[in-house]
């Protein structure tokens, strides 16, 4: 797939998709959209980036459920 493909597929700009997937975390790099995670996830078939801030948000599948289950 190129990269304008899964741009177009994820609804980001092609010439920021380098950003995103570039390696250093320079300041002048742009993040993904928040909103465009699950599209690039179904674009790219990887789950790491919902995973990633998911632990990073402390938050588990099964803390949820506990918690909704306890309410």
């Amino acid at each position: 797939m190129t990269k304008r493909t899964a741009a177009e597929w994820s609804g980001v700009y092609p010439p920021h998709l380098t950003d995103y997937l570039h390696l250093d975390d320079k300041p002048s790099r742009r993040d993904l959209p928040l909103d465009k995670v699950n599209d690039w996830c179904h674009t790219v078939g990887n789950w790491v980036v919902i995973q990633f801030l998911m632990k990073e948000a402390n938050l588990n599948v099964m803390e949820e459920i506990i918690a909704n289950r306890a309410a």
